[in-house]
């Protein structure tokens, strides 16, 4: 599947507020709810986000994103491998 839509795209389609996901349209497919995940480093608040379609499987990476205090952040190495092996089919737009 070729991908249309470009970073610049995607950014200006997501939602301020993390709560507005499951609403957000894919600005790749069409698509309603959009997934995230954030991930961090130990005593920073500061890491990084991804943000994908789980019908398309295209998303971005955002990075140098402050992550909120009650987000929950894949530190652990092992846990964001783990992710990584769970969501080998994201096709992340750079």
């Amino acid at each position: 599947m070729e991908r249309k839509t470009t970073y610049l795209e995607w950014v200006k389609s997501l939602p301020e507020d993390d709560s507005q996901y499951s609403s957000c349209r894919c600005p790749e497919c069409n698509s309603i709810g959009l997934s995230y995940q954030y991930f961090g480093f130990e005593n920073s608040e500061f890491g990084w986000k991804l943000v994908w379609c789980d019908v398309c499987k295209s998303g971005i990476r955002i990075s140098r994103t402050k992550v909120p205090k009650n987000a929950v952040s894949l530190i652990d190495e092992n846990d964001q491998k783990e992710f990584a092996d769970k969501y080998t089919e994201l096709v992340l737009i750079t």
